[in-house]
């Protein structure tokens, strides 16, 4: 009799055990980075008649089918 309630203690144990484990993984993987990363490139709003006095992309957009 002794055997068998060690036993269930055991797996009980075990069955606890796991659900801690789950509990845990599971809080650490919620934790998200506040700082977000810095980007390498900065963006500049640009009108009309500056893209149009580029050439580089005047090519660019020629070199588009035309539909």
């Amino acid at each position: 009799m002794r055997q068998k309630q060690s036993k269930n203690y055991f797996k009980f144990d075990i069955l606890l055990f796991g659900i801690l484990m789950l509990c845990y993984t599971c809080q650490k993987d919620d934790a998200v980075p506040s700082e977000e990363p810095a980007l390498a490139f900065k963006l500049k709003v640009i009108n009309y008649a500056e893209v149009t006095k580029n050439k580089n992309v005047n090519a660019i957009i020629d070199a588009f089918p035309k539909s």
